[in-house]
């Protein structure tokens, strides 16, 4: 299947009323709460799960899924990934952007090549970019605009404001 976001991974807890406590990937909590369908890998195929209901308690989200009640049903769910299709995927407001998006993207400093986006780590105060340079070196970028010029996912490509080597580097 194609055209899936990841937005969450079941963890390992469950209540005796059938909820499954969820990790989300997403800053986005409230699109939980208008989900009607997820899809999750279980027995080596996708499976479209209806979502019955969703709470949030103390900001931990759980979901109930139907046809899954028992304690032996659910731990089939547990730690695994939860995806939307491309029809449930939200607007993101300006400035914004799916991780998914930019993993993988070129990353050009003083109008060089620089490296490679690998993974984005979502921090309480803002995210951070983690790069991987031409020579297979890992820097961390705060993805805010002190240190970002412009980002294009559509077009795979970040633009870092110009600076020297130890500006990004802490091993000097």
């Amino acid at each position: 299947m194609s055209d899936l976001y990841l937005i969450a991974k079941t963890k390992s807890d469950f209540s005796k009323e059938g909820f499954v406590s969820i990790f989300p990937y997403t800053d986005f909590i409230d699109r939980f709460s208008k989900l009607k369908k997820v899809l999750i890998h279980l027995f080596g195929d996708y499976r479209e799960l209806v979502v019955d209901s969703v709470k949030e308690v103390n900001g931990k989200i759980s979901v109930k899924f139907r046809n899954f009640e028992k304690e032996r049903e659910l731990k089939f769910l547990l730690n695994k990934e939860v995806f939307i299709d491309s029809f449930q995927v939200i607007d993101l407001p300006v400035d914004s952007h799916f991780v998914h998006d930019l993993i993988g993207s070129n990353v050009f400093r003083n109008s060089e090549f620089f490296g490679l986006v690998k993974d984005v780590i979502n921090l309480p105060s803002n995210s951070v970019l983690v790069i991987e340079t031409h020579d297979k070196k890992e820097i961390l970028i705060p993805a805010i605009k002190d240190y970002i010029i412009s980002i294009n996912s559509e077009g795979k490509s970040v633009i870092l404001k110009p600076g020297s080597d130890s500006f990004y580097n802490d091993e000097n």
